[in-house]
């Protein structure tokens, strides 16, 4: 692994890419979800502030946002979406990340052998 792309913020190595979408159809007033997205952005701050978020962005028309998440499992990685002010009102995904110079270094490799292949 290469310790300089890696947080060190909580010693933790699985990193999470996490999207979340507004969920069309929910049967709150605006007041209410005004209220629930007050307490998402103060949600994000204490991530990042504590090091479970390495990042957080909206999407500029609004609607949801992504987040890098650090967790020690997947089990953890649900407990904190689950925390989460908007989860009752928004669709989450989640893809898994790896350190790009595995990933790259791993891509290289298979090319490597696939063209050492006779045809």
């Amino acid at each position: 692994m290469s310790p300089g792309l890696v947080s060190k913020e909580r010693g933790r190595l699985l990193k999470y890419l996490v999207t979340v979408k507004r969920r069309d159809g929910v049967p709150f007033p605006p007041e209410t979800i005004a209220g629930i997205l007050a307490g998402q952005r103060e949600f994000i701050r204490e991530k990042i502030a504590d090091g479970t978020f390495d990042a957080a962005y909206g999407f500029p028309q609004g609607g949801g946002g992504i987040a890098i998440v650090n967790a020690d499992s997947a089990e953890e990685l649900s407990e904190i979406l689950a925390s989460s002010p908007v989860f009752a009102i928004a669709d989450q995904a989640v893809l898994p990340l790896a350190e790009i110079e595995v990933t790259l270094g791993n891509s290289i490799h298979a090319l490597q052998r696939a063209t050492a292949v006779p045809a």
